[in-house]
C-alpha cells in the first residue's frame, strides 16, 4: 500500500495542480463549492467558513483575498481584488439523487462606482459513483460564458480508496472558443493530508498544493510554477467545516459520544419531525439506526453513553434497537447507561446491551413483566336498557368484549396468556443474556419481587452495577480519560462518496395507525386512498426497484384493508411488478396483517403483535333505554330491512342472521387470501386464525410470517430479492395529510385531556372512547380489528 501511494504522489507532482480557488467544478463539493460551483452545495458538505489569500515570496500577503460564510445551502462571500470589493451570494440544492442545481449572483464595487452584477447558474450530475459532470453558466446577464467540468475516480472498485484519488478536467467556452483548458488531480494518501495539482494549458501554469485537515479545521497552501516566477506566487487557505473530516489527529482522540437524542422513538417521520434538525426528544427508528451505524464506524469513538434515555417506543422497536446496539458493542465500543430511575421495558433493553448500568442512589428499577386489566360494561348497560350487539366471526375475536360481556371470557384469557408468555420469554432472554452472570437469582424470581425495587435492592440483586449521582457518573467517565461529546451538538461527518443519479431506490412506505377509507393522517392513521396511491406510485416508478411496507397497525375497516392488500398484490402480478417486503412494527394484526399477506416476504419482530385473523362488527341498541325514560319510537320504511342498525330499534332474528352471514363471508375472504399467498391449506389457516393474536415468533411457527427481524432484516431481504450487493438508497414515504400547526394546537391537547385528564366518571369516559373508536368507521362496517391496543397490552408507551 505504501509503495502504491508513493507512485500516486510522484504521478501528481509530474501531473498538474488544481488552482487553489478553482479546484474542478465537477469535483469540489466541500466548503469552497460556493465559489467554484454552487450546484455542488447541494451535496451537503459545504457548510463552514473559508479564508483565501494570494501571496508572493517577495511581497508577502497581497490585497487579493476572499472570505466565505456558508450555511450549507446558502453562502455569502466578500473579497477584495486590489482595491475592488467583490460580493457573491450563492445557493445550491439537490434536484434528485446524484443531480444538483445552483444559482449565484456576483457584483463588484471600487472606490468610485458600483459595478454591475453577474448572474450564474450551474448544474452537476453524477451518473455513477466514479463519474461527475458539471456545467456552469457565468455572467449570464452580461458577457456570458460557459464552464464545463468532469471528474473521475479510477479507484472506484474500492469503496475504501475511491474517494482518495480523483482526476478532474475543466474548460471554458466563450465566443465559441475553447479556453482555460486544464487537467488536475487530487489525492489523500493518509487521513488529513490532501495533495492537489493542476495544469492550465492556455496559461502554461502549473500549481501544486497541500492542505492538512484537523477534524473541523483545514489549512494549506498552493504554489504556482510559471516562467521566471516559478514557485514564488501562491495562495494560503484556511477552512473550517461544519462536518467532521478525516483528520491527522483523529486516532489520538479518546472519544465517548453521549447520545442525548431520541427520548421518543417514532415509528415513522412525520410533519413534526425533521431528520436534518431533530428535536432532542424525537427520533425516527430508521434515523436512530443510521445514527448507530455512524457511531459504529467512527474509529475515534471508544464508548457511547446514554443518560436517562427513556426509549419511549413499542417492544418490537426495542428489540431492533437491541440488535443495532449489540453491533455497536461488537465494533469494540463500550456502552454505558445512567438513570435516575428506569422503567420495565427500557430496563430489559439496557440489561441486554449495557457494559455498565449506573443508577441514582435515590432511584429505583420498576420491573414487573406484563399485565392487562380491562373493564366490562354489560351489566352497567343492562341497568340502563342499553344493549351492544357484538357480532364476532369467532370466540377469540374479542375487540369489543368490554362492551358486550360481564367479564373476561375463557378464550380471551387463554389468548392473552399465551401472547404474554411469548413476550415475557423475550424479556427474560434479554435480562439473562446481558446480566445473567451478575444476577443473584434467576431473572424470573427478581421480576417477581417487583415492581418497586429501590436502588440499594437493585444493586444487591445485581440488576445495576453502581449507585452514583449524575455528577459522580461524569467523574467516572473522566477518570477513564473519555472525552465526552454530545450527539445533539454534532453536525455529522463529511460524506466523501459520490451519489449516483438514477441509482435504483427502495421506497419505504409507512402504514401507521387504524385503517379507514379515504385519506389518512400521516403517521397516525392509514387511509385506503392515500396508502393505495403511495404504493401504486412506487410500483409505477421505474427507479423504484422494491417496496418495504413498514406496518404498525391494529387493523380497522375490512374494505379499506382489502383495497390496500389488492394494491400490494398488484406489485407481484400486475403491471410493473416489483418485490414488496413487509416489516412489522409493534403490531400488524387483523387488518394490519390482511394488507401484508400478498407481500413477497413478511418479516415480524419476535415482539410484534400479529394474527387476529377474524372479523367483528358492533351495533349498539338503546331501545330499552328509550322505554325506561318514556320515549316512544316508531318507523316508516320502504324496505323490509331499511332500519337495520338503527340504535333506537331492537334487531330482529332475521337481521341478526343476515349480519352473521355477512361476517362469515368476510372471514372466508380473509382466510382464503391467507391460504393463497401463504401457501397454507384453509384448515391450517383456520387453525391459526379464529381471531387469535400471536407474537411474531408464534406467527412464524404457524407460517403466518417468513422471518423474525426488523427493518435492517428487511433491507437484507430486499437486497436478495433485487439481487444486489450495493447499499440501498431509501426514500421514506408517509402517506396521508399532515395536520397544520393550528389544527395540532387545537386537537392534540383536547384529545389528550379526554384520554388522561377528563373529570368525567370512568363509565362515561369509556363510552366516549367507544364512540371515538366507532366514529372512525362506517356504521355497522365489518372490521378487521385486534382485541387490544399496544398501549393496553403494555408493550408500547
Amino acid at each position: 500500500m505504501k509503495q502504491f501511494l508513493k507512485i500516486i504522489f510522484l504521478f501528481l507532482i509530474v501531473l498538474s495542480p488544481l488552482r487553489a480557488q478553482n479546484f474542478g467544478i465537477a469535483v469540489e463539493d466541500q466548503v469552497l463549492s460556493a465559489l467554484i460551483n454552487p450546484a455542488a452545495m447541494g451535496v451537503g458538505n459545504s457548510g463552514g467558513f473559508a479564508y483565501i489569500n494570494r501571496y508572493s515570496t517577495d511581497q508577502g500577503f497581497l490585497n487579493d483575498y476572499d472570505l466565505l460564510f456558508s450555511l450549507g445551502n446558502l453562502a455569502y462571500s466578500y473579497g477584495n481584488f486590489y482595491g475592488t470589493d467583490k460580493h457573491l451570494i450563492a445557493s445550491g440544492f439537490r434536484l434528485a439523487p446524484g443531480s444538483y442545481g445552483g444559482i449565484s449572483y456576483q457584483w463588484y464595487k471600487d472606490s468610485t462606482e458600483q459595478k454591475g452584477g453577474g448572474l450564474g447558474l450551474s448544474f452537476m450530475i453524477r451518473p455513477s459513483n466514479s463519474i461527475s459532470l458539471a456545467v456552469k453558466g457565468v455572467d449570464l446577464n452580461n458577457q456570458a460564458s460557459t464552464e464545463l467540468g468532469f471528474g473521475f475516480r479510477p479507484l472506484f472498485f474500492s469503496k475504501k480508496l475511491a474517494s482518495r484519488f480523483t482526476l478532474s478536467g475543466d474548460a471554458r467556452i466563450e465566443d465559441s472558443q475553447w479556453q482555460e483548458v486544464s487537467l488536475g488531480a487530487f489525492v489523500e494518501p493518509t487521513d488529513g493530508v490532501k495533495i492537489f495539482s493542476d495544469y492550465n494549458f492556455e496559461k502554461e501554469v502549473f500549481q501544486l498544493g497541500v492542505r492538512l485537515s484537523f477534524s473541523y479545521l483545514e489549512v494549506g497552501s498552493a504554489m504556482d510554477a510559471s516562467g521566471d516566477r516559478a514557485w514564488k506566487d501562491g495562495t494560503f487557505q484556511a477552512l473550517s467545516s461544519f462536518k467532521k473530516q478525516r483528520s491527522l489527529m483523529e486516532h489520538s482522540l479518546h472519544k465517548a459520544i453521549e447520545y442525548d437524542l431520541a427520548g421518543v422513538i417514532l415509528d415513522a417521520p412525520t410533519g413534526r419531525y425533521s431528520s436534518e434538525f431533530p428535536r432532542k426528544e424525537l427520533r425516527s427508528l430508521a434515523d436512530f439506526i443510521l445514527d448507530m451505524e455512524k457511531i459504529k464506524k467512527d474509529t475515534t469513538a471508544k464508548a457511547i453513553i446514554f443518560k436517562n434515555q427513556e426509549f419511549k417506543t413499542n417492544f418490537a422497536n426495542l428489540l431492533e434497537i437491541e440488535e443495532i446496539l449489540k453491533e455497536v458493542k461488537e465494533s469494540g465500543k463500550k456502552i454505558y447507561f445512567y438513570y435516575d430511575s428506569i422503567d420495565n421495558l427500557p430496563y430489559s433493553l439496557v440489561a441486554s446491551v449495557a457494559d455498565e448500568l449506573y443508577l441514582n442512589p435515590a432511584g429505583s428499577v420498576f420491573l414487573q413483566g406484563f399485565s392487562v386489566t380491562n373493564f366490562y360494561l354489560k351489566d352497567f348497560f343492562d341497568q340502563w336498557g342499553i344493549k351492544v350487539h357484538n357480532f364476532r366471526s369467532h370466540e377469540y375475536k374479542t375487540a369489543y368484549n368490554s362492551f358486550s360481556e360481564s367479564g373476561m371470557t375463557d378464550e380471551e384469557r387463554e389468548a392473552l396468556q399465551y401472547l404474554y408468555d411469548g413476550l415475557h420469554t423475550e424479556m427474560i432472554r434479554m435480562i439473562k443474556e446481558g446480566r445473567g452472570s451478575r444476577l443473584t437469582d434467576t431473572a424470573q424470581s427478581l421480576i417477581d419481587r417487583g415492581p418497586f425495587i429501590h436502588a440499594s435492592q437493585a444493586l444487591a440483586m445485581g440488576l445495576v452495577d453502581r449507585l452514583t449521582y449524575e455528577d459522580e457518573f461524569d467523574a467516572v467517565m473522566k477518570e477513564r480519560k473519555l472525552n465526552v461529546f454530545k450527539a445533539s451538538l454534532s453536525t455529522g461527518n463529511m460524506d466523501y462518496d459520490w451519489d449516483e443519479a438514477g441509482q435504483p431506490v427502495i421506497a419505504v412506505i409507512y402504514a401507521i395507525g387504524g385503517i379507514t377509507r379515504g385519506e389518512g393522517t400521516a403517521g397516525s392513521s392509514i387511509g385506503s386512498d392515500s396508502m393505495v396511491r403511495a404504493i401504486r406510485n412506487a410500483r409505477r416508478n421505474p427507479l423504484v426497484k422494491g417496496i418495504i411496507l413498514r406496518v404498525n397497525s391494529e387493523g380497522g375497516s375490512s374494505l379499506a384493508s382489502d383495497l390496500i392488500a389488492r394494491e400490494v398484490a398488484l406489485c407481484r402480478m400486475g403491471e410493473h411488478p416489483k418485490p414488496v417486503v413487509v416489516s412489522m412494527g409493534g403490531a400488524a394484526a387483523s387488518g394490519g396483517y390482511y394488507m401484508a399477506v400478498p407481500a413477497s416476504r413478511i418479516i415480524a419482530s419476535p415482539a410484534s403483535i400479529t394474527g387476529s385473523i377474524g372479523v367483528i362488527t358492533i351495533l349498539p341498541e338503546i331501545s330499552g333505554l328509550m322505554e325506561k325514560i318514556g320515549i316512544a319510537v316508531d318507523t316508516v320504511k320502504t324496505a323490509e330491512n331499511a332500519e337495520t342498525g338503527n340504535i333506537l330499534k331492537p334487531l330482529t332474528r332475521d337481521e341478526e342472521e343476515q349480519i352473521r352471514e355477512y361476517i362469515a363471508a368476510i372471514y372466508d375472504q380473509f382466510i382464503t387470501l391467507v391460504s393463497e399467498y401463504r401457501e397454507l391449506s384453509i384448515e391450517e389457516v383456520d387453525e391459526s386464525a379464529r381471531g387469535r393474536i400471536w407474537t411474531g415468533t408464534q406467527a412464524r411457527e404457524r407460517g403466518l410470517v417468513d422471518i423474525n427481524g426488523g427493518l435492517t432484516t428487511a433491507f437484507g431481504v430486499m437486497k436478495e430479492l433485487i439481487q444486489t450487493e450495493n447499499e440501498l438508497r431509501l426514500i421514506e414515504i408517509v402517506p396521508g395529510r399532515n395536520p397544520g400547526f393550528l389544527e395540532r394546537m387545537v386537537t392534540e391537547p383536547f384529545l389528550g385531556r379526554i384520554k388522561t385528564e377528563s373529570p368525567l366518571p370512568e363509565d362515561l369516559k369509556n363510552l366516549m372512547m367507544m364512540y371515538q373508536s366507532l366514529s372512525e368507521y362506517e356504521e355497522g362496517e365489518a372490521l378487521y380489528l385486534m382485541p387490544y391496543t399496544a398501549e393496553e397490552l403494555g408493550v408500547s408507551p
